[in-house]
């Protein structure tokens, strides 16, 4: 049996070490999980479910104010995330999940999907003999709608409770690709040029994996959003959804031109928020992502544009757009297999074969 462990966090019991807010703080696993446990092995790390986080530089947590910012991110910062960049801070992450805000209040990560994650997720990977050490140090950062910055006014914060997952996984650190799967964190406040409607955004994401011996054994990637703050439009004429296209991930075989879809609530408070998630889990390696031409560690920029769900052009006013975050995953597939025809196989230790009819 691939080995796991379930653990309770509450930061009313946390360490008085390291911080002494529920925004940072140390947490002791020691009588947890033993040195012997994942020595040598490589870990995926998510987490299951999440209290709604209630913080509020204000001390205001009813009333919609832009000053509650758009979303939180739960990082773990005494773990490296060597497979993940971004475009603020020192280009790497800490996060395990991101918990979106509800329409500029001061509640983050209202959920409602299932406590549980799949052994497919992929979360964070972590080298096993770093995750023994006993104290887990957990911060919390927020996206303001221009930075992402560690969250501060800690009196403004109630302590929440999570549960947080590791488990084995099957493939190993140091083979090709060097991991399972790698993630990029995009602000369009971080944009090289162009407008919050069409951003043009850096990318720098180094996969270690030999690109030309991936096109020998026929190997692909995929990639697909798992993680995004709201997308507010704050605007008279509103649009029946949001659509956010990216021609570096569209294939000629590929007839659909939307990459990610935020969906319009038509709840009275949510009017101007698009994309309202109520769920805070990373994707899985079963997921049908879009098929890429070439390696992510290639790229250089990519496009993100918004556009109008129904007319595929920009919204009514597009300057009245803000600025929004959004997560990307990528991870190898195996094109085809000799005895079969459109077949895409996962790379071995990535879960089950994912058929694609085109």
């Amino acid at each position: 049996m691939t080995t796991q462990f379930r653990i309770l966090v509450s930061t009313a019991d946390r360490l008085n070490s390291g911080g002494t807010t529920p925004l940072l703080f140390d947490y002791d696993i020691g009588g947890m999980i033993s040195g012997r446990n994942f020595q040598g092995k490589t870990v995926g790390c998510a987490v299951e479910w999440c209290d709604p986080i209630r913080y509020s530089p204000n001390a205001d947590y009813t009333t919609p104010n832009a000053n509650n910012g758009k979303g939180l991110l739960l990082e773990l910062m005494n773990l490296t995330q060597a497979n993940t960049w971004t475009t603020w801070g020192d280009n790497s992450s800490r996060a395990l999940c991101y918990l979106q805000n509800w329409v500029e209040s001061g509640y983050n990560g209202i959920q409602q999907t299932v406590p549980y994650v799949r052994r497919q997720t992929m979360g964070a990977v972590f080298n096993g003999d770093v995750v023994n050490n006993g104290v887990l140090r957990f911060r919390v950062s927020a996206f303001d709608g221009t930075d992402v910055l560690p969250a501060d006014t800690g009196n403004n914060v109630e302590d929440f409770s999570f549960s947080i997952v590791f488990w084995e996984l099957e493939q190993t650190l140091g083979g090709e690709p060097t991991y399972p799967w790698y993630r990029a964190w995009f602000n369009t406040a971080n944009r090289l040029s162009g407008t919050v409607q069409k951003a043009v955004l850096q990318v720098d994401l180094k996969t270690n994996a030999s690109w030309s011996l991936g096109r020998n054994r026929g190997e692909k990637w995929m990639c697909a959003v798992d993680f995004a703050s709201t997308l507010k439009h704050d605007n008279a004429t509103l649009s029946p959804g949001l659509s956010i296209r990216c021609q570096e991930f569209r294939r000629n075989d590929n007839y659909n031109t939307v990459f990610y879809e935020m969906l319009r609530s038509y709840r009275t408070a949510e009017e101007k928020y698009y994309g309202n998630k109520l769920s805070i889990h990373p994707l899985c390696s079963d997921h049908i992502g879009f098929v890429m031409d070439e390696s992510p560690d290639r790229l250089t920029t990519v496009t993100l544009e918004v556009v109008d769900s129904v007319t595929g052009t920009a919204p009514d006013t597009p300057a009245n757009l803000e600025d929004y975050v959004i997560s990307i995953v990528f991870w190898p597939i195996q094109a085809k297999d000799k005895d079969e025809d459109d077949v895409l196989r996962p790379v071995e230790g990535l879960g089950e074969v994912v058929r694609v009819i085109r």
